[in-house]
């Protein structure tokens, strides 16, 4: 029952996106107070799912994998929100979405082959602050977005090649890996 909600909890999170995105991002020059609030929930709710499953101990392959998917689109809606009413350049759609398929993929391999399911690491989390910031950069106009976007894809590049390492890794080793869910 808890699981079940924790998992609800982190899909909830896509119709604001989708709103936000379809309805605020056209017609607004900057941050809306609705948007300012559908922001405050997706980041709140992101954070309050996977504490509340740690906490409650209901954690589980099917709400992990809701999770990062749900996030996943949650990135990719607004890369493709900002980039088609605001001025994100195009090409970092397409990045960006590279990043996410590959990084999935690699993880269901990982899942496949040796039940291994890593979680976010420290340049995850970094990487993580730095989209939300270059996104929201991208939203309000920030006069400085474009830097904000560069260390966004330096530190998602970073964590990509970081993650490839370990991933690597973790299928060359022969032993069952201490990062294994049960």
């Amino acid at each position: 029952m808890l699981q079940g909600f924790v998992t609800l909890m982190s899909l909830s999170r896509l119709p604001v996106a989708v709103w936000m995105v379809l309805r605020e991002l056209p017609s607004s020059t900057g941050l809306s107070p609705f948007m300012g609030l559908g922001l405050g929930w997706l980041l709140i709710s992101d954070g309050l799912d996977g504490f509340l499953a740690r906490r409650w101990k209901v954690e589980g392959v099917v709400g992990r994998v809701v999770d990062h998917v749900t996030d996943k689109v949650i990135i990719l809606t607004f890369v493709w929100g900002l980039s088609e009413y605001r001025d994100l350049p195009r090409w970092v759609l397409g990045v960006l979405a590279a990043r996410e398929g590959l990084s999935s993929l690699a993880g269901l391999m990982l899942w496949k082959v040796r039940r291994v399911m890593p979680g976010s690491r420290f340049w995850g989390r970094i990487t993580g602050v730095a989209g939300v910031l270059g996104l929201l950069a991208y939203v309000d106009l920030w006069p400085f977005r474009q830097a904000l976007l560069w260390l966004y894809l330096a530190c998602a590049l970073t964590a990509s090649l970081l993650y490839g390492w370990v991933y690597g890794t973790v299928l060359l080793r022969k032993e069952r890996s201490p990062l294994a869910v049960p």
